[in-house]
This record gives structure tokens, sequence and C-alpha cells, in this order.
């Protein structure tokens, strides 16, 4: 089965966006700050991370940075959401390790 870690202070949009990917067959893991969903990521290694940029105990980038410096999630697809629109943020993203 296919794993999706969606890490994100907004309990609302976790749970939303685990009920769509479950209902497209994907297993959910939550993390509501950075810190806890890398332990997770490491723990489980999903196939994705769905990941806020702005959020405590670590923010979507240094999530990103974590991650990729892990060998075991190296096939790991990273998604940034925020509700912030800033392309500054989109690049510093992909430079820290996201995919989209």
């Amino acid at each position: 089965m296919k794993t999706v870690l969606i890490i994100d202070d907004d309990a609302d949009y976790r749970s939303l966006m685990g009920e769509i990917l479950k209902d497209q067959g994907w297993h959910i893991l939550e993390a509501d700050e950075g810190e806890k969903g890398i332990e997770l990521a490491r723990q489980h290694r999903p196939q994705a991370v769905l990941c806020d940029l702005l959020m405590p105990g670590g923010n979507g980038f240094q999530v990103c940075r974590a991650i990729r410096r892990d060998i075991a999630l190296r096939h790991t697809k990273i998604i940034v959401t925020s509700g912030r629109d800033f392309d500054s943020d989109r690049q510093a993203a992909r430079d820290a390790g996201a995919d989209e």
C-alpha cells in the first residue's frame, strides 16, 4: 500500500487531505509539526510527503533538507503546500529538496 505523510499544523487541512488521499488508496500518516514529521518519515519511509512551509517545531524547508539527507528516503517525493504564494518560497523549497 502506498503511504503519504501529511505534515501541517492545521488539523482541518490534514483531515481533509487525508480523506481525499485515503479515497485514492493511500495509507495516511500525520504530523502537526516538522520534527515529528521527520521522525515519522524515518520510521515509515512514505512514498510521498505533503509538507507545509510555515509551522512550529521545524519548518518545511528544514523537513525537506532532513529528508534529502537521509539515504533511505532518497526516493520519497516531497510536495510543499503553503497558504503563501511567493516565487521566492517556491524556489527556496526546491533548493531545499522539494519536488513540487
